[in-house]
């Protein structure tokens, strides 16, 4: 049952408004994540990324405001994880970083708390930088959240056509672990993943994969991999 009219999310209204995301808090606050070709914010170079966060009635808590401090050329693909305590994480992927990977595309991501206020600055996912890293995930956990996005290439050992990646983080954006792989069959494509964790740390990834170490060697096949909250399988 509608608990309330269509409304409209981005305040900032000039050209694309587009990739959204959502996700909610314990107490039913929620926030809307997207791409915005410009912004009121700093970036007005290919497009940003925007929040707004609105309470569980679905009023809205202030105004669309930007995501990203890095602001050169194009960014993307946002995803959003609310935690336990009610601080949330916005990840998306962004053409170039202000940190070491220059290359092509990079894993972005940046905390806040429910108000919207950072938590720190925004910060680099991802520390294999050769090629493309693309269509980051976040899922929250007990000490913070976990990313995990398709790169192309690997220190794992997948250098094919794309692995899968994942790194976890406290809120503050302190690595809580190294980049590893996901994927151990290593022919051909390993692409769009997504996240899944428990109250205790413990997470999955499920994948695409094109064929597959199990029966489906048709085409494509969606794959599993489950970790304790060691980082062990």
């Amino acid at each position: 049952v509608p608990q309330g009219g269509e409304l409209q999310v981005n305040t900032y209204t000039t050209s694309v408004q587009g990739a959204p995301a959502i996700d909610s808090a314990v107490e039913g606050s929620f926030v809307v994540v997207w791409r915005s070709d410009g912004s009121d914010g700093s970036d007005t170079s290919l497009s940003s990324i925007q929040a707004r966060i609105f309470d569980a009635a679905g009023a809205p808590l202030g105004p669309d405001f930007q995501v990203n401090s890095y602001t050169t050329g194009l960014q993307d693909r946002p995803r959003v994880a609310f935690g336990a305590s009610g601080d949330f994480v916005v990840v998306w992927q962004s053409a170039g970083s202000a940190g070491s990977d220059t290359s092509a595309e990079s894993i972005q991501a940046r905390a806040f708390d429910g108000n919207g206020v950072p938590l720190g600055e925004q910060f680099q996912v991802n520390q294999y930088t050769a090629g493309i890293q693309e269509r980051p995930v976040v899922a929250p956990d007990p000490r913070g959240f976990v990313v995990s996005w398709k790169s192309d290439g690997s220190y794992g050992g997948d250098l094919e056509l794309g692995s899968v990646q994942v790194r976890a983080f406290a809120w503050d954006g302190t690595p809580l672990s190294d980049e590893f792989q996901v994927n151990s069959y290593t022919t051909s494509m390993q692409n769009e993943p997504s996240v899944a964790t428990d109250a205790y740390g413990d997470f999955m990834v499920v994948w695409q994969s094109t064929g597959s170490p199990g029966t489906d060697t048709s085409s494509t096949s969606v794959q599993a991999r489950r970790f304790d909250g060691l980082f062990r399988d």
